[in-house]
């Protein structure tokens, strides 16, 4: 799925050593043409700060899309 399809402006993460990458959307979310990324990885000693659920942003563009249609 395209996650950036709302125009997202978000810093992006590479995911490095980052055991919840796949899940966050700041690694899964596709990039911008000019793209803002963090320097080192933000994940540290078994949590991440910065974490973004990418399910939350599915949750709200389906939710968004209904309100659209009705």
């Amino acid at each position: 799925m395209d996650y950036n399809f709302w125009g997202l402006d978000i810093t992006m993460c590479f995911g490095k050593d980052c055991p919840l990458k796949n899940d966050c959307i700041r690694y899964v979310a596709k990039p911008e043409k000019y793209q803002s990324y963090f320097e080192e990885s933000p994940y540290n000693e078994g949590k991440c700060d910065c974490f973004r659920d990418y399910k939350e942003y599915d949750e709200k563009c389906i939710k968004e899309e209904f309100l659209k249609n009705k």
